[in-house]
């Protein structure tokens, strides 16, 4: 189980398939994580599963400054987050 400070747990079953990258949307606000294998993220986190998810996009994330739009309890807007731009590399 990944929440916004990372490993929070341990579940039977799994949610979302790795590898995937995992970012914190409330508390720790836009922390990265990267799972190799299928986990349970929980309503603290939003993650990223597609054929995009590479190492590179997870090390790229972590320059990636993400302000926080909440004001009582720190909070990651996604349209703020999409509106983010990380350069791609050509292959």
């Amino acid at each position: 189980m990944f929440g916004s400070s990372g490993i929070v747990g341990t579940h039977n079953k799994a949610l979302a398939s790795g590898p995937a990258i995992i970012v914190g949307r409330k508390g720790n606000v836009g922390s990265v994580y990267w799972s190799e294998n299928d986990f349970w993220p929980i309503d603290t986190v939003y993650f990223v599963e597609s054929d995009n998810c590479t190492l590179y996009l997870y090390y790229a994330l972590l320059h990636v400054r993400f302000m926080s739009t909440d004001v009582a309890v720190p909070g990651l807007n996604r349209d703020f987050a999409h509106s983010r731009q990380i350069l791609w590399p050509e292959a």
